[in-house]
């Protein structure tokens, strides 16, 4: 139990670090990836949290980082389609407006009483950590942990072999399965083939979603009219590469049935 439990608070520390990192990046405005490190750094730690549930110490911790998480979704979202609006060289003033916006966001989740709340939390991590180890709550949860985990990619292969399953779905479920898979490798490990189709899928269904987010987008942001016929080509191609992705994962996942 000591070396679980020590390789746990580990990892939340290296986390905390990172995130300390990133938000000192954001504060440099050319730093263009320094929110999607930070949310990249906001999903590992609750694909190790979420996983221990029912731990009171680990609910609050992965609470505090999913509100951050949906705080800093929508700026990302921006950051994302100003990237797109730069590459296209007949439109390039449609990105300037969007990202200024992008940068007063930043200022924003900096400022933020959720950032605050997290980075409170993480201080307060170890010495809650220790005491759920000494009152023997970690060893419940423990014994849970290879089932959850397990169960989370029976799910996964059970909505691939369903022709119907909703996509946005299905991304979200490739996203828990991959990142489960890298913070407990010796729990339920994936062989290198299945962790390579899972980041293929999670690629393909990321860019068919931003895609479709686009156009969704352009219904009410106007200016964007300019980019329809290139987004819907776009997404065109996007689904046949997320469908051929998708494929490739149910076959790898299979063989673990």
């Amino acid at each position: 139990m000591h070396a679980f439990a020590d390789r746990i608070s580990a990892l939340v520390l290296k986390t905390q670090i990172s995130l300390f990192a990133c938000t000192a990046r954001m504060q440099t405005p050319t730093d263009a990836e320094a929110l999607h490190d930070l949310r990249i750094n906001l999903r590992r730690m609750r694909s190790l949290l979420k996983p221990l549930r029912g731990l009171p110490v680990c609910d609050q911790l992965q609470a505090h980082a999913a509100e951050l998480g949906r705080l800093s979704g929508p700026v990302r979202d921006l950051e994302v389609l100003v990237a797109e609006l730069q590459l296209k060289k007949q439109a390039p003033e449609l990105s300037l407006q969007r990202q200024r916006r992008v940068l007063q966001s930043y200022q924003q989740i900096l400022q933020s009483d959720q950032l605050s709340a997290l980075l409170h939390a993480l201080d307060e991590w170890p010495r809650q950590w220790r005491l759920a180890e000494r009152d023997g709550s970690l060893r419940a949860t423990k014994h849970k942990l290879e089932p959850r985990l397990l169960k989370a990619q029976l799910r996964l292969i059970n909505a691939l072999a369903d022709p119907l399953h909703d996509w946005h779905d299905l991304r979200l479920l490739v996203k828990r399965v991959r990142y489960n898979a890298q913070a407990y490798p010796d729990v339920a490990p994936l062989n290198a083939a299945s962790q390579k189709a899972l980041a293929q899928a999670q690629s393909a269904l990321g860019n068919w979603h931003d895609l479709l987010q686009w156009l969704m987008l352009s219904e009410t942001e106007t200016d964007l009219v300019v980019c329809i016929s290139i987004w819907q080509a776009g997404l065109q191609r996007a689904e046949a590469k997320a469908a051929e992705a998708l494929a490739g994962l149910r076959l790898k996942l299979s063989k673990k049935i």
